[in-house]
């Protein structure tokens, strides 16, 4: 398992976040002060590490479903090209 909690992680850092001309419809913004720190990595992989555009529109995230399987150590929704690779790999 890659995560040990929900995936709403995101809000430790990025809670009181603003984004200057944000590209989102809905704006990020938005999205944190519904509380939707579960749709963070629907658009953005945690670790920033693939080779991924995130969308520009809510409506063209990735399903959670994908997201939470992945998180289970399955396929990523974000590709396999990585841009970083991390510091130590897993075995």
């Amino acid at each position: 398992m890659r995560v040990s909690n929900s995936g709403e992680y995101c809000v430790a850092c990025h809670k009181e976040m603003t984004i200057k001309n944000d590209p989102l419809m809905p704006p990020h913004i938005d999205l944190a002060n519904q509380g939707r720190w579960d749709s963070c990595l629907q658009c953005h992989d945690f670790h920033n590490n693939h080779k991924y555009q995130a969308p520009k529109f809510f409506p063209e995230r990735i399903d959670l479903k994908t997201v939470k399987n992945y998180l289970r150590d399955m396929e990523s929704p974000y590709g396999t090209e990585k841009v970083v690779r991390a510091k130590k790999e897993r075995q």
